[in-house]
């Protein structure tokens, strides 16, 4: 089975682009809390849901890392086929 492996790091995934947009809600969320009428206990609902997706996100990617480890052990610790 042939495997392509993609490495484009250098652009953003939509996925980074969430948590950023998560990280900037949370920013400003007290600044305009008094604005939008929120009470502390809802900006900081907000705040836990957001930071637990984004905790679930990293775990993901931490997941999909150590399994591109494996695979790349794996491509270079095979034998090569030799034709007989």
């Amino acid at each position: 089975m042939t495997q392509v492996k993609l490495s484009n790091d250098y652009i953003a995934k939509p996925e980074e682009e969430f948590n950023a947009q998560g990280e900037n809600i949370v920013a400003k969320l007290l600044v305009y809390q008094a604005i939008l009428g929120l009470s502390d206990e809802e900006v900081a609902e907000f705040t836990a849901i957001i930071q637990k997706d984004k905790a679930l996100s990293e775990k993901k990617n931490i997941i999909q890392a150590q399994s591109r480890a494996t695979t790349k052990e794996y491509d270079t610790n095979h034998p090569l086929c030799v034709k007989a």
